[in-house]
């Protein structure tokens, strides 16, 4: 791990952590550290379980869709 960032962070060029599951999975896919320490099989099953909820989420109408797309009716 990279040492502490003190103060602003963002300004630092540190990295950022992903900002989506869609992210996250792809950087633990890529990650050697994730394959170095938990094996091949344990990262395919964990990013088949990110992508299992990517999907189940995409295919979900959320709350905020509804109310506007009732707006626009």
């Amino acid at each position: 791990l990279p040492e502490p960032t003190v103060g602003d962070a963002s300004a630092s060029g540190a990295a950022r952590l992903p900002a989506s599951l869609e992210e996250a999975v792809r950087a633990w896919e890529d990650s050697e550290i994730a394959l170095a320490c938990f094996g091949p099989e344990v990262v395919r099953n964990q990013a088949a379980a990110g992508r299992a909820e990517l999907a189940a989420f995409s295919a979900t109408v959320t709350d905020l869709e509804r109310r506007r797309h009732f707006e626009r009716g």
